[in-house]
């Protein structure tokens, strides 16, 4: 039967590839029109590249700065919640139920296994160097000193450091951040020109928006760093434009009005393609719908909405200790000469560049008005990097030499205080590891000395009460971050995590028995002293219990 499948198979591939063959045949013309057209485009985007200054040597450079920021991730297996499914996970068909259908299809085709250290990030190091080229010169700056001292903000700022403790989430990030970012510099041009912004064919605009359909399918709020790229571009070229002359104000409302179309019709694409890949791979969870989606709190309570939104604003922009574990602060100061650096020229401009600068300070919180205005985790607020970025490059453009002095120094500064951050989240991630690593291993070892004829190799069926709090109060972690969580202490019931995470440390032979044999195992547990006191391991019949807190977790609750 199998012969005869497989016979079946390799038939109907042969007649598929025949009848591709015999098309070409018949379209001979017409394929080589298109191919020459294609090469034609293509010569012409390398002269294109080659005239707006982007060169090997540069992207090598910028390399080399990411790769020191990311030396972490690079050389350590830094296993953190959501990793262990991740490194089991046999179906990627999980992504397309969120909604991240890019996402799918770089794990089920480029990287099956993500759960690794190393070469996500090296995709994510590439993917950096590559998107800041774009965007240094679709703003219009050229390669200089002030481009590099800029960079480890962008690239190195806390909020990607919240999101790149997922490895799974890596790979797709990174592909999806030089999508949007080519995106912008596509559309824009560079920003050399003098000009507002340019008049796309209807082609390019068609390539823009089949790569922010995919960016939003790797990481929802890259869309939203791509309105703050284009409130950016826009702010920058009105800064430049304005020394020379008056701005119409027309020509930059229609350069907005076509940026909210292409963003629109970016949206319309990722939805009708989401919609069909959740109806042929894996149907919608409702993950994000459940986790963020809170409209009615702000139709019915705007006025509420924007205030708590404001409040995010100044908490996320002022480098509150609450949102990134640390004092930021000098992100603040920062962001506040910038905004006085926007605003020095007369009044009529003031209103033009101060509108703009406003939309790139609240593009980044767009999705709070989803939400009703409740605070987001910091890792899906990737463009404030992009925003501190842009305030220290418009800080460092100034012409007096004091000036620049003083620009160079806080922006020093604020790199300092971004790289110490980091470091407490690299000492809070390698505690946490450590202690739960031990953790594993000391649970293994003292179920294995209750039997004299403890088979390690034999189904060895487990389950625990309660959680073991453990986190570390010395070291940042970002709001709603991983850095700081443990595998036998992130969720409630919180047994398939842990067995998981075991399961990925080596310990492959164990099975979970069900909610009713859980249940009735509550009694048992409540005799039983919590770990890591004598008899917090115990065996009943098959099963080996392990009580690691005086509070029961959701199922032995009930």
């Amino acid at each position: 039967m199998d012969v005869i499948n497989s016979v079946a198979l390799y038939g109907i591939a042969g007649i598929f590839i025949a009848f591709v063959i015999l098309l070409a045949f018949i379209y001979k013309n017409t394929l080589c029109r298109a191919f020459n057209r294609a090469d034609h485009s293509l010569a012409g985007f390398a002269v294109q590249l080659r005239f707006d200054g982007f060169n090997l040597r540069e992207l090598a450079v910028l390399i080399f700065i990411g790769a020191v920021f990311y030396g972490y991730f690079l050389s350590t297996f830094s296993l953190s919640i959501d990793n262990e499914s991740a490194a089991l996970r046999q179906d990627s068909g999980v992504w397309v139920s969120q909604g991240r259908w890019f996402t799918y299809l770089i794990e089920r085709f480029l990287l099956q296994q993500p759960s690794v250290p190393f070469a996500p990030y090296v995709l994510l190091i590439i993917a950096f160097a590559v998107s800041y080229l774009a965007l240094v010169k679709a703003h219009g700056y050229k390669e200089s000193w002030r481009t590099y001292l800029a960079y480890p903000v962008f690239c190195a700022f806390p909020t990607w450091w919240a999101i790149a403790t997922f490895y799974a989430n890596t790979p797709a990030l990174a592909i999806g951040l030089v999508l949007t970012s080519l995106g912008a510099y596509l559309y824009f041009g560079a920003g050399y020109t003098g000009k507002i912004a340019g008049h796309n064919s209807l082609a390019k605009n068609t390539v823009v928006i089949t790569m922010l359909a995919c960016g939003i399918a790797a990481y929802q709020s890259l869309i939203l760093m791509f309105v703050s790229y284009a409130c950016g571009i826009l702010l920058v070229r009105c800064l430049r434009i304005g020394g020379v002359r008056r701005i119409p104000v027309k020509l930059l409302a229609m350069a907005v009005f076509r940026v909210m179309l292409l963003v629109s019709a970016a949206i319309l694409v990722y939805e009708v393609i989401n919609k069909l890949s959740q109806h042929f791979i894996a149907h919608d969870s409702g993950y994000i719908a459940k986790a963020f989606f809170n409209y009615d709190k702000t139709l019915s309570e705007p006025l509420r909405v924007l205030r708590s939104i404001s409040r995010e604003q100044l908490a996320i922009y002022g480098g509150s200790t609450k949102r990134y574990g640390a004092n930021l602060a000098m992100n603040g100061v920062i962001l506040c000469l910038a905004t006085l650096a926007i605003l020095r020229t007369n009044f009529f401009k003031n209103s033009i560049n101060f509108v703009l600068w406003l939309g790139v300070l609240f593009s980044p919180f767009a999705l709070h008005l989803v939400t009703g205005g409740e605070p987001l985790p910091v890792r899906t607020l990737i463009p404030i990097a992009y925003v501190s970025w842009l305030a220290c490059i418009i800080l460092l453009s100034c012409q007096r030499a004091v000036t620049l002095l003083a620009s160079g120094i806080l922006v020093g500064l604020l790199q300092i205080k971004i790289i110490g951050v980091t470091s407490q989240y690299i000492a809070s991630a390698t505690i946490v590891q450590s202690h739960d690593r031990l953790l594993a291993a000391d649970i293994y070892s003292r179920i294995g000395e209750l039997s004299a004829d403890f088979d390690p190799n034999a189904p060895l069926i487990m389950d625990f009460y309660g959680r073991k709090i453990f986190s570390t109060t010395y070291y940042a972690n970002a709001w709603q971050g991983t850095m700081q969580g443990s595998f036998f202490s992130w969720d409630h019931d919180n047994i398939s995590r842990i067995t998981q995470y075991m399961k990925v440390m080596g310990y492959h032979n164990i099975v979970l028995p069900n909610d009713v044999e859980r249940k009735a195992l509550s009694i048992v547990f409540e005799q039983m002293p919590v770990w890591p006191a004598a008899g917090s391991v115990k065996k009943v019949g098959d099963i080996y219990l392990i009580r690691l807190s005086k509070d029961p977790d959701t199922t032995h609750a009930i």
